[in-house]
């Protein structure tokens, strides 16, 4: 959590964002983020605060995400989702109280389960494909058999059927 005024000096940080930055409330508070973040980043972060303040309403926004490459003090890339909210005295916006939430475990959970079902769907088509091969078979025999005349003919396609039959029932 972090709440800054309207011209986006921190005024207070809790330990989670210290945690996160790599830096103690007193190297935080009073200062811009542009004092200590790369440029790309402030200006993310100040077109979110312009958004609240423009709007005085709550906002949401999508998930970020914080590759390791760039923070030497990460072991990982880390993903948050930021909600702010407009703080107001008076009915005059004085400040911005940022909610990051560390949604990384739920990021690396939601990709293994897109990979699972990725799994999962090639081998239901594999399946699919495996169980209508007998049975296109099946029935284009049983086409032919309907016009055949010949009794040996049809005895031939019925054990032909039939063995596509078993092949079905040990699958």
């Amino acid at each position: 959590i972090t709440y800054k005024d309207v011209k986006g000096n921190i005024l207070k940080v809790n330990k989670a964002v210290e945690q996160a930055l790599g830096k103690k409330s007193d190297e935080l508070v009073g200062k811009n983020p542009s004092e200590f973040m790369k440029a790309h980043e402030t200006n993310f972060i100040k077109t979110q605060d312009d958004i609240v303040l423009n709007t005085e309403k709550t906002h949401q926004f999508d998930t970020i995400t914080i590759p390791k490459s760039q923070y030497p003090f990460l072991n990982r890339d880390m993903h948050y989702s930021v909600k702010k909210i407009p703080i107001f005295n008076n009915d005059k916006i004085n400040g911005i109280l940022t909610v990051s939430r560390d949604v990384t475990e739920l990021i690396r959970i939601q990709r293994k389960l897109e990979n699972a079902n990725k799994v999962l769907n090639e081998f239901a088509s594999t399946v699919t494909h495996d169980l209508k091969s007998p049975l296109a078979a099946i029935r284009g025999l049983i086409n032919v058999a309907s016009i055949t005349e010949e009794p040996s003919e049809i005895k031939n396609f019925l054990q032909i059927i039939e063995h596509k039959i078993e092949i079905l029932e040990d699958f």
